[in-house]
């Protein structure tokens, strides 16, 4: 039944497995990866839920020393269901979905702000613990620098 007769037989047998691994992958089931966690849907979307509600209401991702356990506690979870959570649920990674609400955030600092007012104290503000962090995540969500973005906005304002 599941032998192969030829050794194309073998080939296409893997390829219909790959091909399945990656519909899984692209639909948010985490295929192989998280195949043995334990996460049911009902639990990813519950954690979800929280994690969003603790990003947008009590903006946790302000918390300079939030790291992945800690997060996981906040949401009442193990750390690998908050790990797959991330991943397979939003796909990013902990640190690029902690860094998009923090980048998103200074956005709206910047604009709110004069340009007397240090890009550095909104790093600090909005959660990143150097300056150099807070660049190179702001370039990476953004496309350019937060003093290219004030310029920008300040641009478009007058």
């Amino acid at each position: 039944d599941d032998a192969a007769l030829l050794i194309i037989d073998y080939y296409e047998a893997a390829s219909e497995r790959q091909q399945s691994i990656i519909a899984n992958r692209r639909n948010g089931n985490g295929g192989v990866k998280y195949a043995k966690s334990g996460l049911a849907e009902e639990q990813m979307r519950a954690y979800k839920y929280a994690l969003t509600q603790l990003m947008r209401d009590d903006r946790i991702y302000l918390r300079p020393g939030l790291t992945l356990p800690r997060l996981a506690e906040a949401v009442g979870c193990s750390v690998n269901h908050l790990s797959q959570v991330i991943n397979s649920g939003f796909g990013v990674s902990f640190f690029d979905f902690v860094n998009r609400h923090r980048v998103e955030h200074a956005k709206a600092m910047l604009d709110d702000l004069d340009d007397h007012d240090a890009v550095l104290n909104i790093a600090f503000t909005v959660g990143f613990n150097s300056n150099s962090a807070f660049y190179s995540a702001f370039k990476k969500h953004v496309g350019m620098t937060p003093a290219q973005f004030r310029r920008n906005r300040a641009q478009l304002d007058s």
